[in-house]
């Protein structure tokens, strides 16, 4: 059997082999590490036993090509590759062997990871503690952090002004109770919500303007007090104006 390698070409960071076996001609794609280790640097014949070592060597290439890729369209844990790769091999122990060779190029670094999160998730997105940790557990992330204190406040405030501008025809109680809500989707916990919440954000609305807004669609939808009143209460309107009716 005689076995040559017809072509080199560079595609990218990789490299197309096209191989001919007697008859047969096939094309695959190795990497520059592997290429470099086999020393496949010219077109030519090659041995049984390179060719043996190149092919045995070439589903952890592939992987591991495919893990640059992955990569390089967003920083991972180690985790999430793991995750990824799952879906293309059911071989823990290539998966692992990629990894490592990754790590000890610093190509994947959960340290440098979680830094980068981190101050997306605090600065950017503006998360509550409790929203960190489980986005930090779902990448496979188990490391403490520092929130600083006036960030904390920077950030529950920042919430606090975007939620009520967006929701200003809400009646004043419904809008700092649905407001505090909204700090928990965050992951603000509540005991954070309470020390830091500042009320004086919170712009005192014309609510008997609004009452009487409200009042007037549900009267023109229904004539039975008790069902408008209950509608009413549930939109989160003062028992005073309510109890006038």
């Amino acid at each position: 059997m005689s076995i040559f390698i017809n072509k080199i070409t560079k595609n990218n960071k990789n490299f197309d082999i096209t191989l001919k076996i007697d008859k047969s001609t096939f094309k695959i794609k190795i990497s520059e590490d592997l290429l470099i280790e086999e020393r496949l640097f010219k077109e030519g014949e090659i041995t049984k036993e390179k060719y043996d070592s190149l092919m045995s060597k070439l589903p952890k290439d592939s992987l591991f090509i495919d893990s640059i890729k992955y990569l390089e369209k967003n920083m991972k844990s180690e985790k999430e590759l793991k995750d990824y790769l799952l879906r293309k091999t059911s071989s823990m122990s290539l998966i692992d062997s990629v990894i490592e060779s990754l790590k000890s190029k610093n190509i994947l670094n959960d340290e440098l990871y979680f830094e980068r999160v981190i101050y997306e998730l605090i600065y950017i997105k503006r998360y509550g503690h409790l929203k960190i940790y489980d986005e930090l557990k779902e990448r496979g992330i188990d490391m403490d952090f520092e929130y600083p204190i006036e960030t904390l406040k920077e950030n529950i405030n920042y919430h606090i002004i975007k939620y009520t501008e967006k929701n200003k025809d809400y009646p004043y109680k419904k809008l700092i109770y649905s407001t505090k809500n909204y700090l928990l989707v965050k992951g603000f916990s509540e005991n954070t919500i309470n020390e830091y919440f500042n009320y004086s954000l919170i712009k005192s609305n014309d609510e008997e303007a609004l009452f009487n807004k409200e009042l007037n669609k549900l009267k023109e939808k229904c004539d039975d007090i008790n069902k408008i009143k209950q509608s009413l209460y549930k939109k989160g309107f003062s028992e005073e104006l309510i109890n006038k009716l």
